[in-house]
């Protein structure tokens, strides 16, 4: 087995156990391209990319779910030196079962109209709010978990910043009514 597929197992072992504690992991598509990952001193989830062209990073976190209930997404962000916040610095949330796949949405899709239309999930993107006096948007959603979903996995995405910096904080993942 070559080094980089002994890396590629212990880096997709490490990011699963640390994934299934209820923890935040800190992920890139490739290394070369991985920004700097932290926590402050307040806990806020930060990422920081230096001058380098091309840099994504994210944390994640997987919620578990109960299928068919509904969900509330909140979390806050803060960016510094960041030319399109709503491009660079956002969320996704998937559903996923047991067997850590996507899993058919069977949510209805227009009420009166459609029931349902066979095909797997796509990322939610929770939606951005206005910027506050101290530099801080809020994402806010609701959402009905799939039938046979068991998790929902979230990410923090920040990329194409050269320079800049996204901090999360208060970010929750609730059942509601």
């Amino acid at each position: 087995m070559s080094r980089m597929n002994r890396w590629w197992i212990a880096a997709l072992a490490s990011a699963a156990l640390a994934a299934g504690s209820g923890e935040w992991t800190s992920l890139a598509p490739r290394d070369e391209i991985k920004p700097q990952f932290l926590r402050d001193a307040s806990g806020a989830l930060v990422i920081e990319q230096d001058a380098r062209e091309g840099l994504h990073g994210y944390w994640r976190r997987e919620f578990p779910v109960i299928g068919g209930k509904r969900y509330e997404f909140n979390a806050r962000r803060k960016v510094l030196h960041v030319n399109s916040p709503r491009r660079s610095a956002f969320v996704t949330i998937e559903w996923h079962g047991e067997n850590n796949k996507k899993v058919m949405d069977d949510r209805p899709l227009v009420e009166n109209y459609l029931k349902t239309f066979p095909a797997w999930t796509f990322a939610e993107y929770p939606e951005q709010g206005a910027v506050d006096e101290r530099g801080w948007t809020q994402f806010r959603a609701s959402y009905q978990a799939p039938v046979a979903a068991s998790k929902a996995v979230v990410d923090l995405h920040f990329l194409w910043a050269p320079g800049g910096r996204a901090e999360w904080r208060d970010v929750t993942l609730r059942e509601t009514a």
